[in-house]
């Protein structure tokens, strides 16, 4: 953001903010455009990292503890996953939403799929979504339906008191 702003910032605030809008809607555009495109159920990042740990949850053995419990071995340690919790003693499953490797080596076990596990906000449709809504244009001043309460209003910059002994300012507001 701060490079495309870089020559922006010269310019008037009205006019800086035009440029940021314009900016914004551009990306939204693209993004809403690339997700449309996608072919796949996850984004690209999630679907890299779940097949990553898919393909590692492959050398892990799997013991069931009961229907959506498994106990899931890597090496010498070994990992409680909760399929209904969607939880695993790792914590990643817990914190990212999204299977670990220890979940993917249980959803192999019960043929279950890693997909159902995942967090919607790690879908295409979710990133669609998020991108679905435009960022148009302000209308031409000239169409502006502004209030005479407004228009007669007068907006001072903020009341600043500069600390002695520092070079720091402090927003004091209206206060004496």
């Amino acid at each position: 953001m701060n490079a495309k702003l870089k020559d922006a910032r010269k310019l008037p605030i009205i006019a800086l903010m035009d440029h940021l809008r314009s900016i914004l809607q551009e990306w939204f555009n693209e993004r809403q455009n690339t997700a449309s495109s996608w072919n796949s159920t996850l984004t690209k990042w999630a679907e890299e990292k779940v097949h990553k740990n898919q393909n590692r949850g492959l050398r892990m053995s799997v013991s069931s503890i009961n229907h959506h419990a498994l106990q899931v071995h890597e090496v010498d340690l070994y990992h409680i996953v909760d399929l209904n919790a969607k939880s695993c003693t790792c914590k990643r499953f817990d914190l990212d939403q999204l299977p670990c490797v220890h979940a993917t080596a249980a959803c192999r076990i019960r043929n279950t799929s890693v997909y159902t596990m995942c967090s919607k906000f790690y879908t295409a449709n979710a990133i669609v979504l998020a991108y679905a809504k435009p960022i148009w244009p302000v209308r031409n001043k000239s169409e502006w339906s502004v209030s005479e309460e407004v228009q007669n209003r007068v907006v001072l910059p903020p009341i600043r008191k500069v600390v002695s002994g520092s070079t720091r300012q402090i927003d004091v507001g209206n206060m004496p």
